[in-house]
């Protein structure tokens, strides 16, 4: 039997988390929170992770502000050094971090990198789902996850193509900006692509209407998607002139943007996966 403390921090964090900069006030901070149905919100300055702005933080800075809580700062009221796991962590000792430090989130870092958080719920989760055999999450809970990493990486799309935009008006100061956003588009887009193929793909198998036709269209666009992502992230990488690449960085995110349109309203329709769930059981 797998031994369920094995698992690697990538298979249970969230991915692609949301994140927020010190000078956001705590209003903005709250919206976030609120409109993503979230606890936990790791602060970043560029890219440096200076804390974690948890829902208790907030309640706190409620309860002992002099002044309006909505306008003070997130570096005001955030939780400072917090704990982190780097990725390729097991889960055994996701666990006896979080119960040495006594702390119920843990940010997950690549490197210098922001990359998922997890938090006591996911650890939680996914033992009950080991302990019950019933470990593949459901057809909705896989169409959410995937949506959810669309909308987070919308976002990073509108970083890349924006700088892109500006190494092609001259902004030679967006050269150093882009490769590093290329490169962790790159990497998003790697983590999210196996997701999909390891759990949305076989969930939509099972959908009387979907069919291997369908199935093999996916593959095909996901593989199309990986090359270039290679090609211009390997370009970037070697080009002293990535002005020369803005081009094709932009078509790139086009792409991306338009896959992901299509995925939304061909692959993700609460109806198809409903009929994934009877066909296939997930129902009960």
């Amino acid at each position: 039997m797998e031994n369920t403390t094995d698992v690697l921090v990538e298979e249970l964090m969230s991915p692609l988390p949301h994140v927020i900069h010190p000078d956001a006030t705590v209003a903005e901070a709250e919206a976030r929170m609120r409109d993503a149905a979230i606890h936990h919100l790791p602060v970043l300055e560029g890219e440096t992770l200076v804390g974690l702005l948890t829902a208790r933080d907030l309640a706190v800075a409620a309860n002992v502000a002099v002044e309006s809580p909505a306008s003070m700062k997130v570096r005001d009221v955030l939780t400072s050094r917090p704990v982190t796991v780097a990725t390729g962590t097991k889960l055994s000792d996701v666990v006896a971090t979080m119960l040495d430090e006594r702390v119920g989130v843990v940010v997950v870092v690549d490197g210098p990198r922001v990359v998922g958080i997890v938090t006591h719920h996911d650890v939680f989760r996914h033992l009950g789902e080991r302990a019950l055999g019933t470990a593949q999450p459901s057809p909705e809970e896989i169409r959410q996850r995937v949506l959810d990493e669309h909308r987070r990486i919308a976002v990073l799309l509108d970083k890349v193509e924006g700088l892109a935009r500006q190494l092609i008006g001259g902004d030679k100061g967006a050269d150093p900006l882009l490769r590093r956003s290329m490169f962790e588009l790159h990497e998003v887009m790697r983590h999210h692509m196996a997701y999909e193929e390891r759990t949305l793909l076989p969930a939509l198998r099972d959908a009387d209407c979907f069919g291997p036709a369908r199935v093999a269209a996916f593959v095909r666009e996901h593989q199309a998607q990986r090359s270039m992502l290679e090609n211009i992230a390997t370009e970037l990488a070697a080009t002293e002139s990535p002005e020369r690449l803005a081009v094709g960085v932009i078509e790139l995110v086009r792409a991306i943007r338009d896959d992901m349109e299509t995925e939304s309203r061909e692959f993700l329709d609460p109806d198809l996966l409903r009929d994934s769930v009877i066909r296939s059981g997930f129902g009960g």
